[in-house]
């Protein structure tokens, strides 16, 4: 179950919901054990390409797309962060440009993916 935060501060913004498959959020976990320098929450962000690399040390080239990475969880607002599954996440209000609302985040064994899928 997704789970947003909706907080006065955002005013009539809200924060997108989104889901997780369950090699997502074991991916996610796996990445953020991994993180030692502070507390990560996970993000989904949309990118116009670069290059990510992972706590793992594992290194992707980013097409333009929504992307996955981590921030430090003492440099986010409260009003940005939500629990999705247990997995603390920073998110930002949708834009109407790129909307993630309703969308599942999924991994294939190599890559996440956002997709519009029921769980």
């Amino acid at each position: 179950m997704a789970v947003h935060v909706d907080s006065g501060a955002l005013g009539a913004m809200k924060l997108p919901t989104l889901k997780l498959t369950a090699a997502a959020r074991e991916e996610l976990l796996r990445l953020m054990e991994l993180v030692r320098d502070y507390e990560p929450l996970a993000s989904v962000v949309w990118s116009e390409g670069g290059c990510a690399t992972y706590p793992d040390g594992r290194t992707e080239s980013l097409a333009a797309g929504w992307s996955v990475g981590f921030y430090d969880a003492a440099t986010i607002p409260s009003e940005f962060v939500v629990d999705i599954d247990g997995i603390g996440f920073a998110l930002e209000p949708d834009t109407k440009a790129h909307p993630l609302d309703g969308h599942t985040l999924d991994f294939d064994g190599q890559t996440f993916h956002v997709k519009r899928i029921a769980v």
